[in-house]
Formats: C-alpha cells, sequence, structure tokens
C-alpha cells in the first residue's frame, strides 16, 4: 500500500492522539506510549516534504510559530494534571525550529554560517526544553538533506535514534541515570517504525486538508484536559 501526503499526516496524528490520551490517562501503558513514538517521525518528514513544496518558506514558519503558541496553554494545561512541575514546549515548537534550519540551508550562502546557526537552533530547542528537543530538530534536518536518498534517509534517521539509546544504556557504567531517562531513551528507538509509512509515499499531494491538523491539535488537548479533569 502506498501513501499520500495527507494519508500520512493521519496515520502520525492517529499515534500522537494514542500517546496523549494514554500518556495522561494510563501513564504507566508501556505499549501506547510505544505507539505514539511513531507520530514525530511523521511529522518532522512532514516539514521537510513541506519545505520542498511550499511556494513561501516564511508563511509555513510564520504559520507554524503561530499555532506553536496557539497550542502551548492546552498543552502545557493537559500535561501538568499528571505532572505538577511539567513544563516543555509542544512539538510544533521543534518542527518550527527545524523548518528554521532548513531555511537557513537554504538560503544562506556561507557553509560556515549555515553551521554555526544551524548549531545555535538545535541548541535552542534543548535549552527551551522543546519536545523531542535535539534530536527532533536534527531528525527534521537530515529528512531533508537526504529527502529523495531513501539510503541515507533510513541511516541517518537510525543513527539519530539508536545511538543515543545504545550511549545512554552505557553510561550507568561510569554514573547511575534514573530509570525515567533510561526508558525514554529506550522508548525512542521505536521512532524507526514510522520508516516504514515514509518509505511508502507515493509523492502525491492527497486532499488539502491542512488546517484541520494544526486546529485539530491543540483541540484535543483542550478536550483530553477537561475529560481528565473533570474525570468524564
Amino acid at each position: 500500500m502506498l501513501y499520500d501526503c495527507v494519508s500520512i499526516k493521519t496515520i502520525s496524528h492517529c499515534c500522537y492522539d494514542h500517546r496523549s490520551y494514554w500518556s495522561i490517562f494510563f501513564p504507566q501503558e508501556i505499549a501506547w506510549r510505544i505507539a505514539g513514538r511513531l507520530a514525530f517521525p511523521i511529522f518532522a518528514w512532514l516539514i521537510a516534504n513541506g519545505a520542498n513544496y511550499t511556494k513561501d518558506i516564511n508563511v509555513y514558519l510564520k504559520r507554524l510559530l503561530f499555532f506553536a503558541l496557539i497550542t502551548q496553554i492546552p498543552y502545557w494545561l493537559a500535561f501538568h494534571l499528571i505532572n505538577p512541575d511539567f513544563f516543555s514546549l509542544n512539538i510544533l515548537f521543534t518542527l518550527f525550529l527545524g523548518l528554521f534550519c532548513i531555511k537557513i540551508i537554504k538560503e544562506v550562502s556561507s557553509q560556515w554560517q549555515v553551521v554555526f546557526l544551524v548549531i545555535i537552533c538545535v541548541l535552542a530547542a534543548d535549552l527551551l526544553q522543546a519536545s523531542y528537543g535535539i534530536i527532533g530538530v536534527l531528525s527534521i534536518i537530515f529528512f531533508y538533506l537526504f529527502f529523495n536518498q531513501k539510503k541515507y534517509l533510513v541511516l541517518s534517521q537510525t543513527a539519530l535514534f539508536i545511538l543515543p539509546a545504545a550511549f545512554i544504556s552505557l553510561w550507568p557504567v561510569f554514573s547511575p541515570l534514573s530509570h525515567n531517562l533510561l526508558a525514554d531513551v529506550f522508548y525512542q528507538s521505536f521512532c524507526l517504525l514510522s520508516l516504514i509509512f515514509i518509505l511508502l509515499y507515493n509523492y502525491k499531494p492527497g486532499i488539502k486538508a491542512k488546517y484541520f491538523f494544526y486546529i485539530y491539535y491543540p483541540l484535543h488537548l483542550l478536550v483530553i484536559y477537561f475529560l481528565k479533569l473533570f474525570r468524564i
């Protein structure tokens, strides 16, 4: 089965819905956390795909930032219910930073300036605690750089999600880390399963429904928040 762009986006939102719902209502259910990991690489790939076809990357950036700001409050409210100390920027901020890096790569002529500015954006994702952080922004960049080179696309994404997991798993030999950190890194490796859907992309755009997905993201978080708040 081959997937058009909208079909892949629908798959990613279904996976993210499972992650949001189950991580808030049933945080100990490992299977649903794993299923939710399929979402991010698809989001990252969609940004790279959009960067290749957008008529105006600046408009694309403004749209991402606008919805990132709108989404932050329901995102914070929903996850604050299960962890009062929770703070993270939602995934749209990560997608914004990744797309901004692509803009730099496309428009800045000096290679050294590109490297410097991209490093700044990557570090910003970590310092601002954007969802998926450094790995998230790098994933978007690699999807863009190797968009039409499937071999390198798979290798780069595999290295990105597997090598940190391998490194962190060995780290307790020298300095014990928390169980939660090790678990999070372990779950990251399941992101690679999303490559199955990405590699089946048929290069067809599908129906026009981009604003539906932008609006649906903060809206479903609000619904989850009120369901949890009133224990419906």
